[in-house]
This record gives C-alpha cells, sequence and structure tokens, in this order.
C-alpha cells in the first residue's frame, strides 16, 4: 500500500498543533474595563502561563501593532521594564532584543534576550508577533539574573471595522532562586496593566501614522 506523503505531512501538523492547543487549559482569572486575563498549568513546570484578550478600536492594524514593536519605548508599555534596546534588527517585524525587568524586593531583577518574529496575513488582517527567550552571546548583568527559557505571542486580528481584537499571551522560567508561588502572583497583574498601557498609547494618537515593512 502506498501512503501519499502530503497526507502523512497534514496528519503530523495536526496532531502537532492538538498537542499544542491541549497543554493549556486556561481559567478566567480576572475581567474588568474589557480586559480578561487568564491563567494555565503547565505540565513540567511550576510556573503558570498567562492569556490576556481585549479589543481596541484604530485606524489600521499597524497602529496596533507598532507599539508591541517600538523596542527603545517598551518601558511605556511594560510598566517594570528598566530597560530595553535591539541587538540586531532586519526589519521591523523581526530582531532581537535585551530586556531588564524590575523584580520587587527583595527579588533580584531579571534580564532576557528576546527573538521576535512578526508575520501578516492580509486575507484575515492578523498580525502574529512571536515572542521567544534565547540564549545569546551577550554580557550578563551584574544586576540582573539571565532568564533563557520562555515563549509567546501576540496576536492582533480586526474583528469588525476599525476593531481589534488583541490577545497576549506567555510562559517562562523567571530562572534564579524564586519560589513559584511568588512568581506566579505577577501573572494576572502584569499583562492587565501592559493591555491597560497599550489601550492608553493607541488613544493618545502617537502610532496613528505608523508604517511597518512587513505589512502591505
Amino acid at each position: 500500500m502506498t501512503i501519499n506523503k502530503n497526507i502523512v505531512l497534514v496528519i503530523c501538523l495536526l496532531l502537532s498543533c492538538d498537542q499544542a492547543f491541549s497543554q493549556f487549559k486556561w481559567e478566567l482569572k480576572r475581567q474588568t474595563s474589557g480586559i480578561s486575563v487568564y491563567t494555565s498549568d503547565i505540565a513540567g513546570s511550576e510556573f503558570k502561563a498567562f492569556k490576556a484578550v481585549t479589543t481596541i478600536s484604530a485606524s489600521h492594524i499597524g497602529e496596533v501593532t507598532a507599539p508591541l514593536l517600538d523596542v527603545p519605548n517598551s518601558t511605556k508599555l511594560f510598566s517594570d521594564t528598566k530597560e530595553s534596546k535591539f541587538l540586531t534588527k532586519t526589519s521591523d517585524g523581526n530582531f532581537i532584543q535585551y530586556q531588564i525587568t524590575e523584580a520587587p524586593w527583595p527579588v533580584d531583577d531579571r534580564e532576557g534576550i528576546f527573538e521576535i518574529k512578526s508575520s501578516y496575513n492580509k486575507t484575515n488582517n492578523e498580525v502574529i508577533i512571536n515572542i521567544r527567550c534565547i540564549k545569546y552571546d551577550y554580557p550578563v548583568s551584574e544586576r540582573a539574573v539571565r532568564m533563557s527559557e520562555g515563549s509567546g505571542l501576540w496576536k492582533i486580528k480586526e474583528v469588525k471595522k476599525g476593531v481589534f481584537e488583541i490577545t497576549y499571551q506567555y510562559h517562562g522560567n523567571p530562572a534564579g532562586k524564586i519560589p513559584p508561588w511568588l512568581a506566579n502572583s505577577f501573572v494576572v497583574d502584569n499583562p492587565y496593566k501592559t493591555l491597560q498601557n497599550l489601550k492608553v498609547i493607541i488613544a493618545g494618537g502617537s502610532y496613528k501614522n505608523a508604517n511597518l515593512d512587513f505589512i502591505n
């Protein structure tokens, strides 16, 4: 019996997608001001994943996407970010960035190097920004603990004319000596604040004329 290789490939892709989605069992933890935050246990990890969802009105998808990729101004989006900069950049949506995140006393601050890969689906008017915390040859700060495990995404999709659904999802390992209960205590408030900040940024209009090279 001859098995069509394309059929096998499709089956493998479907199975891998099922496995990827099945690892999350989302539980709603907060729902206020149009922002919903969910958390999920992850097999083999003591640290929870989060997913935050909201909708934002904007003139075009680039206006919503641009602040998420504006690395030098990340402190406006992420309240706990102390420093953020490009290490390499090949396009507006594809780069490697360095970031220091402030942690509450007595926990040491965290630093990470993140690989960002963005794509645009013109048919659905949808942007996906994949985030991956990576190991990278860059000096380790004496002021922070270096993280090297984590992945997530931003998804921006137009759900009706001028209204965009924003999904922010991530799971990582904060590294170093930090109790899981303490790390998990931030996975609701932090993404909630981030989406609050995004709403304020968009309302301010500073990205209304944003033009990203991968959105066309």
